[in-house]
């Protein structure tokens, strides 16, 4: 209940721990998995990309723990790239049934 509160009362702080904690979460979920990559306990049809990917995550998560403020706008960006998207699907969905009402 204290920490429920401590969020609603300390919004900018809260946010802040927040993306720390998905920082270290990121860290240590891709930490884990390289270990199990390195150790052969997971053997992925794509290894290169599975290798790629973990070390995004970890990149990821070290600019989260370190940098919130940098993590809050990428995270708008990413959102505001797929409202664009979606718009963009919507937009051609609707062209292409009102063609073949037309037609």
């Amino acid at each position: 209940m204290t920490v429920a509160i401590f969020f609603l009362f300390e919004r900018e702080q809260s946010i802040r721990i927040l993306l720390s904690v998905l920082g270290a979460y990121l860290l240590i979920d891709g930490v884990l998995d390289i270990q199990k990559l390195v150790s052969g306990k997971r053997r992925p049809q794509h290894a290169r990309l599975e290798y790629l990917v973990t070390a995004a995550s970890m990149l990821l998560g070290l600019i989260s723990f370190v940098f919130p403020s940098v993590t809050i706008l990428f995270f708008l960006i990413l959102v505001a790239l797929r409202f664009i998207i979606r718009g963009i699907e919507v937009i051609r969905e609707a062209m292409r049934d009102t063609v073949h009402t037309l037609g």
